[in-house]
């Protein structure tokens, strides 16, 4: 009986210090469990050369403002937070994410936000579970987006000749604006996508997904549709080449 007593003392003792050391422990680039939000807080971060390629992960909000001035950076979160907002450039990529510690205790709307200015990568690689909005368009040749298991939305726009936009699975609705000469984009997961403000000459697009797809071909479409959601054709574009796969479900729309 008291060596059962004794068991269960030191196991209960465990238990408390596992909680006190998850509960306070912290780095100083981290926020611990118990680390209060603080107020809000910011800085500005300054890159040595502008980036090719774009990776964000976590929950972190994106604004970026396409351009080929000074590359920087700059991060609004708390005070406690702040510092767990990681921005690291490795090889031509800018890696974007969030090593705070136990996000899930704190309030939901506690979403920290990244600003991009003086940057422009050709490839964008969302991994996130937050907004991503371009507050100006991209111009340039070709800009590749692609998503995975992103829950949040997007907001593109894009002046240039190639813009390829992939959104394998997740749930965010993605809307694109602007003037390009071939679009292709490539929707499955539950999302949407709202291309009726992108003036495209020529628009290839695989549509898998349940959501609702939406663009205006200018010139010439190819389509696939492979799922259960819509898609609406608008503009004035005569050659449409559409193929419905077997198992399709979705719907062809065509409007004025």
């Amino acid at each position: 009986m008291r060596r059962l007593k004794a068991l269960c003392l030191f196991a209960v003792w465990c238990l408390a210090v596992a909680a006190l050391v998850g509960l306070s422990a912290c780095v100083p680039d981290r926020a611990g469990c118990a680390t209060p939000l603080g107020a809000t807080a910011s800085d500005e971060i300054a890159l040595a050369l502008s980036p090719d390629e774009l990776v964000v992960r976590d929950r972190i909000e994106v604004h970026w403002w396409p351009g080929d001035s000074l590359p920087r950076v700059v991060r609004h979160a708390w005070e406690g937070t702040l510092a767990g907002l990681s921005i690291v450039e490795d090889g031509g990529v800018l890696f974007i994410e969030d090593v705070n510690r136990c996000a899930w205790v704190r309030r939901m709307d506690a979403i920290p936000r990244v600003d991009l200015m003086g940057m422009a990568p050709t490839r964008v690689l969302l991994e996130s579970q937050a907004d991503f909005i371009m507050e100006g368009p991209w111009v340039d040749n070709t800009l590749t987006i692609e998503g995975d298991e992103m829950s949040g939305n997007l907001h593109l726009q894009f002046q240039g000749d190639s813009l390829r936009l992939r959104l394998p699975n997740g749930i965010g609705h993605a809307t694109v604006e602007g003037e390009a000469v071939r679009f292709s984009t490539f929707r499955a997961g539950f999302g949407d996508v709202d291309a009726t403000a992108l003036n495209a000459q020529q628009v290839l697009a695989h549509h898998g997904g349940v959501g609702e797809m939406k663009l205006r071909p200018e010139g010439y479409l190819f389509l696939e549709l492979a799922g259960a959601g819509d898609v609406h054709l608008m503009g004035s574009g005569a050659q449409r080449d559409i193929h419905i796969l077997p198992g399709a479900t979705g719907a062809v729309i065509e409007l004025p």
